[in-house]
């Protein structure tokens, strides 16, 4: 019996292959290209060599990463120079993506929800006793948790805030460690938005939502603990708190308020004046590192097209060069140590990413991990800057990435759009579009109006252009890459996420035979059901949102709505389609999609729809993540011409999801 099993096995195994290998291109481009060779789908969406994340302990002496176990992501741990790795075994099913260590460099605080639902809790692990359940600090049914801040001067306590009291709103708890017992800090008044505490954990001010719907930043006098009201800013500015100065007397803050880019200031704790530190000439600012020891700034990061980072510091620029030695190339800083001598570091490219252990006293760096996608540098596309102007005037930046040893002879296109939309898409290495280049198509990536990055105009020049400007900045893009020969005008595809998933549906509705075919993951069908069921703790953003896109509560709002909404318009839709859902997604719900599949499928139109059980809105379990690329890669093959690797052995290990 046992030979009879084996047997048959092999016989199915042996067919699989046979009737699932690789698929050639049949776009014309293509066949007389000589494309590189394929990279298995696994190496690029579902590697189990696949490392992030790197973080040194306070102490200097251990270091912490995210890497598979079994089948899911976890955190790995060892002491700096042995070779000795433990696991954590994570509390609840899933992936853990991010951890902290607290001060004492023996515990692990990180965070996880159930199946994608964002209901994050927060576990507390003893890295002396890996293989013992990590303890949950926050086992609140239906409650969103949060990591405040570590105490560096405290390691019996941290500051956590949920909404467990008001699912509306976010308290602030100081959480004592041994003892798991939570302290309120501060009740949230329903117009809390933010926080503000320093590195001691002192509750020093908060930012509140006015009636008016501006924004005030007011801050707590001792000790009396009243509250003064120091700046306003409007909807559109935007203030960010990154820390306080050595005398306290002074905030470093991340704001556009008054201009138009978000710029590096000091603001004075007193009279509310800020002063203008660094601001960059084209676009926001997009992060600054700053020194917990000196509470100076270090660095800050913008991206107008490449990384640019810009030194407050010699000696760490001097750091800096040490790391970039390619151009163009990226930095990132992952984590120091107490007394910020060494550091974890990663510099990444659009090829990839390399992880370094590196010592600020000897100039030493130790490589940890090179992104396993490296073995297939040779195979791997370039990702380079664009821009061009839309119809209207406003000059639109993004990226195109043409296949390997191709010039961009009207090849297959794929308008690759980002999430958000109040989100950009940046250069260096995403495996999406490495994955589409190699199977033979060019793929452009457009920053429309609305995206961050670019300043407050830029932004505001959305307001009211959901199925609008915001979509003929899309269509302009595709133009742009016809009229440069780039693209087959009869063989371009629209994909993207979230408000991707949403612009690849108005694609297929408002300009129906511009697109070849759409891939919806996880978009929005109808902006009235959409605004109508959003997490309760988006309340206090929700003014933004009807700025921008409109309020159903007002009569006169919700038709227009529904005129911008591709549910309503399936009638138009005459090219392929596939829709991808997670039934657990928080933020657009499995509604959204459902309603539209049900919609096509009245009226007799052919949709492809997986709906994912277990995923919310990404797909993060690697079984999941091989069945979506791969229905990906065969429906891009199918109706635009180019390429597919066919059956992959992970496949075997995939189970039936639904």
């Amino acid at each position: 019996m046992k030979r009879i099993f084996h047997s048959t096995l092999f016989v199915v195994l042996f067919g699989l292959l046979l009737n699932s290998c690789a698929t050639a291109p049949s776009h014309p481009t293509l066949k007389e290209a000589q494309l590189p060779e394929l990279i298995p789908l696994r190496h690029l969406v579902a590697n189990r060599e696949t490392k992030f994340g790197y973080q040194i302990s306070p102490d200097g002496r251990k270091l912490g990463w995210i890497a598979v176990k079994k089948t899911r992501l976890t955190i790995h741990l060892k002491k700096i120079g042995e070779d000795d790795v433990t696991t954590i075994i994570p509390a609840a099913p899933g992936n853990v993506y991010g951890f902290v260590w607290t001060p004492d460099s023996r515990r692990l605080l990180y965070w996880q929800d159930q199946a994608g639902n964002e209901n994050y809790h927060i576990y507390l692990t003893d890295i002396n006793s890996p293989a013992q359940k990590s303890i949950d600090l926050t086992p609140f049914e239906n409650t969103r948790a949060g990591i405040h801040r570590i105490i560096r001067t405290d390691p019996e306590h941290v500051l956590i805030t949920h909404n467990q009291r008001d699912k509306a709103v976010f308290d602030l708890y100081r959480l004592n460690l041994n003892t798991r017992e939570q302290t309120l800090v501060a009740v949230n008044s329903g117009d809390v938005l933010t926080w503000i505490t320093d590195d001691e954990g002192h509750l020093r001010a908060r930012i509140r939502k006015d009636k008016d719907e501006t924004r005030s930043l007011e801050v707590r006098y001792h000790p009396d603990n009243t509250w003064k009201p120091l700046i306003k800013w409007g909807l559109e500015e935007s203030t960010w708190f990154l820390s306080f100065t050595a005398d306290n007397r002074h905030m470093w803050m991340l704001s556009n308020r008054g201009r138009d880019r978000l710029s590096l200031v000091q603001m004075d704790l007193e009279t509310g004046n800020e002063k203008l530190i660094y601001e960059d000439p084209q676009v926001d600012l997009s992060y600054i590192l700053i020194s917990y020891l000196t509470k100076k700034p270090l660095l800050a990061a913008s991206f107008p097209n490449y990384q640019k980072l810009h030194f407050f510091d010699s000696e760490v620029e001097n750091d800096a060069n040490r790391l970039l030695e390619k151009k163009p190339m990226g930095l990132r800083v992952g984590s120091a140590d107490y007394n910020e001598r060494l550091l974890t570091v990663s510099a990444y490219t659009d090829k990839g990413s390399e992880y370094y252990l590196f010592n600020r006293d000897t100039r030493e760096r130790v490589l940890l991990h090179r992104n396993p996608i490296s073995k297939y540098n040779d195979y791997l596309s370039t990702v380079k800057p664009v821009s061009f102007p839309s119809r209207d005037g406003l000059t639109l930046h993004g990226y195109l990435t043409l296949p390997k040893t191709t010039t961009g002879g009207r090849l297959p296109m794929v308008l690759f759009v980002h999430g958000g939309p109040w989100a950009r898409d940046y250069w260096g290495y995403r495996s999406t579009v490495q994955l589409l280049a190699n199977r033979g198509y060019a793929v452009l990536q457009v920053n429309y109006r609305g995206s961050t990055g670019y300043g407050r105009a830029f932004k505001e020049a959305a307001v009211g252009e959901f199925a609008g400007k915001m979509h003929t900045d899309l269509i302009d893009g595709v133009q742009w890459a016809i009229n440069e020969g780039i693209a087959d005008p009869e063989k371009i595809a629209i994909y993207g996420h979230s408000y991707g998933g949403y612009a690849t549906l108005v694609g297929l509705t408002f300009t129906p035979n511009t697109f070849a075919c759409g891939v919806d993951v996880y978009g929005i069908s109808n902006l009235v059901s959409f605004t109508e069921s959003v997490p309760q703790y988006w309340k206090n953003w929700m003014p933004f949102w009807y700025k921008y896109v409109g309020n159903p509560n007002k009569p006169e709002e919700r038709p227009q709505m529904e005129a911008r909404s591709p549910l309503f318009l399936v009638d138009q839709i005459t090219r392929p389609l596939l829709i991808v859902q997670g039934a657990n997604d928080a933020r657009v719900k499995q509604r959204e999609s459902d309603q539209i599949v049900a919609a096509l499928r009245q009226t007799g139109k052919e949709v492809e729809y997986i709906l994912f059980p277990d995923e919310g809105h990404s797909i993060r379990k690697w079984q999941n993540r091989m069945v979506f690329y791969r229905k990906l890669e065969d429906f891009l093959a199918e109706h635009l011409g180019g390429r597919s690797a066919g059956f992959d052995l992970y496949e075997l290990g995939i189970q039936k999801q639904q």
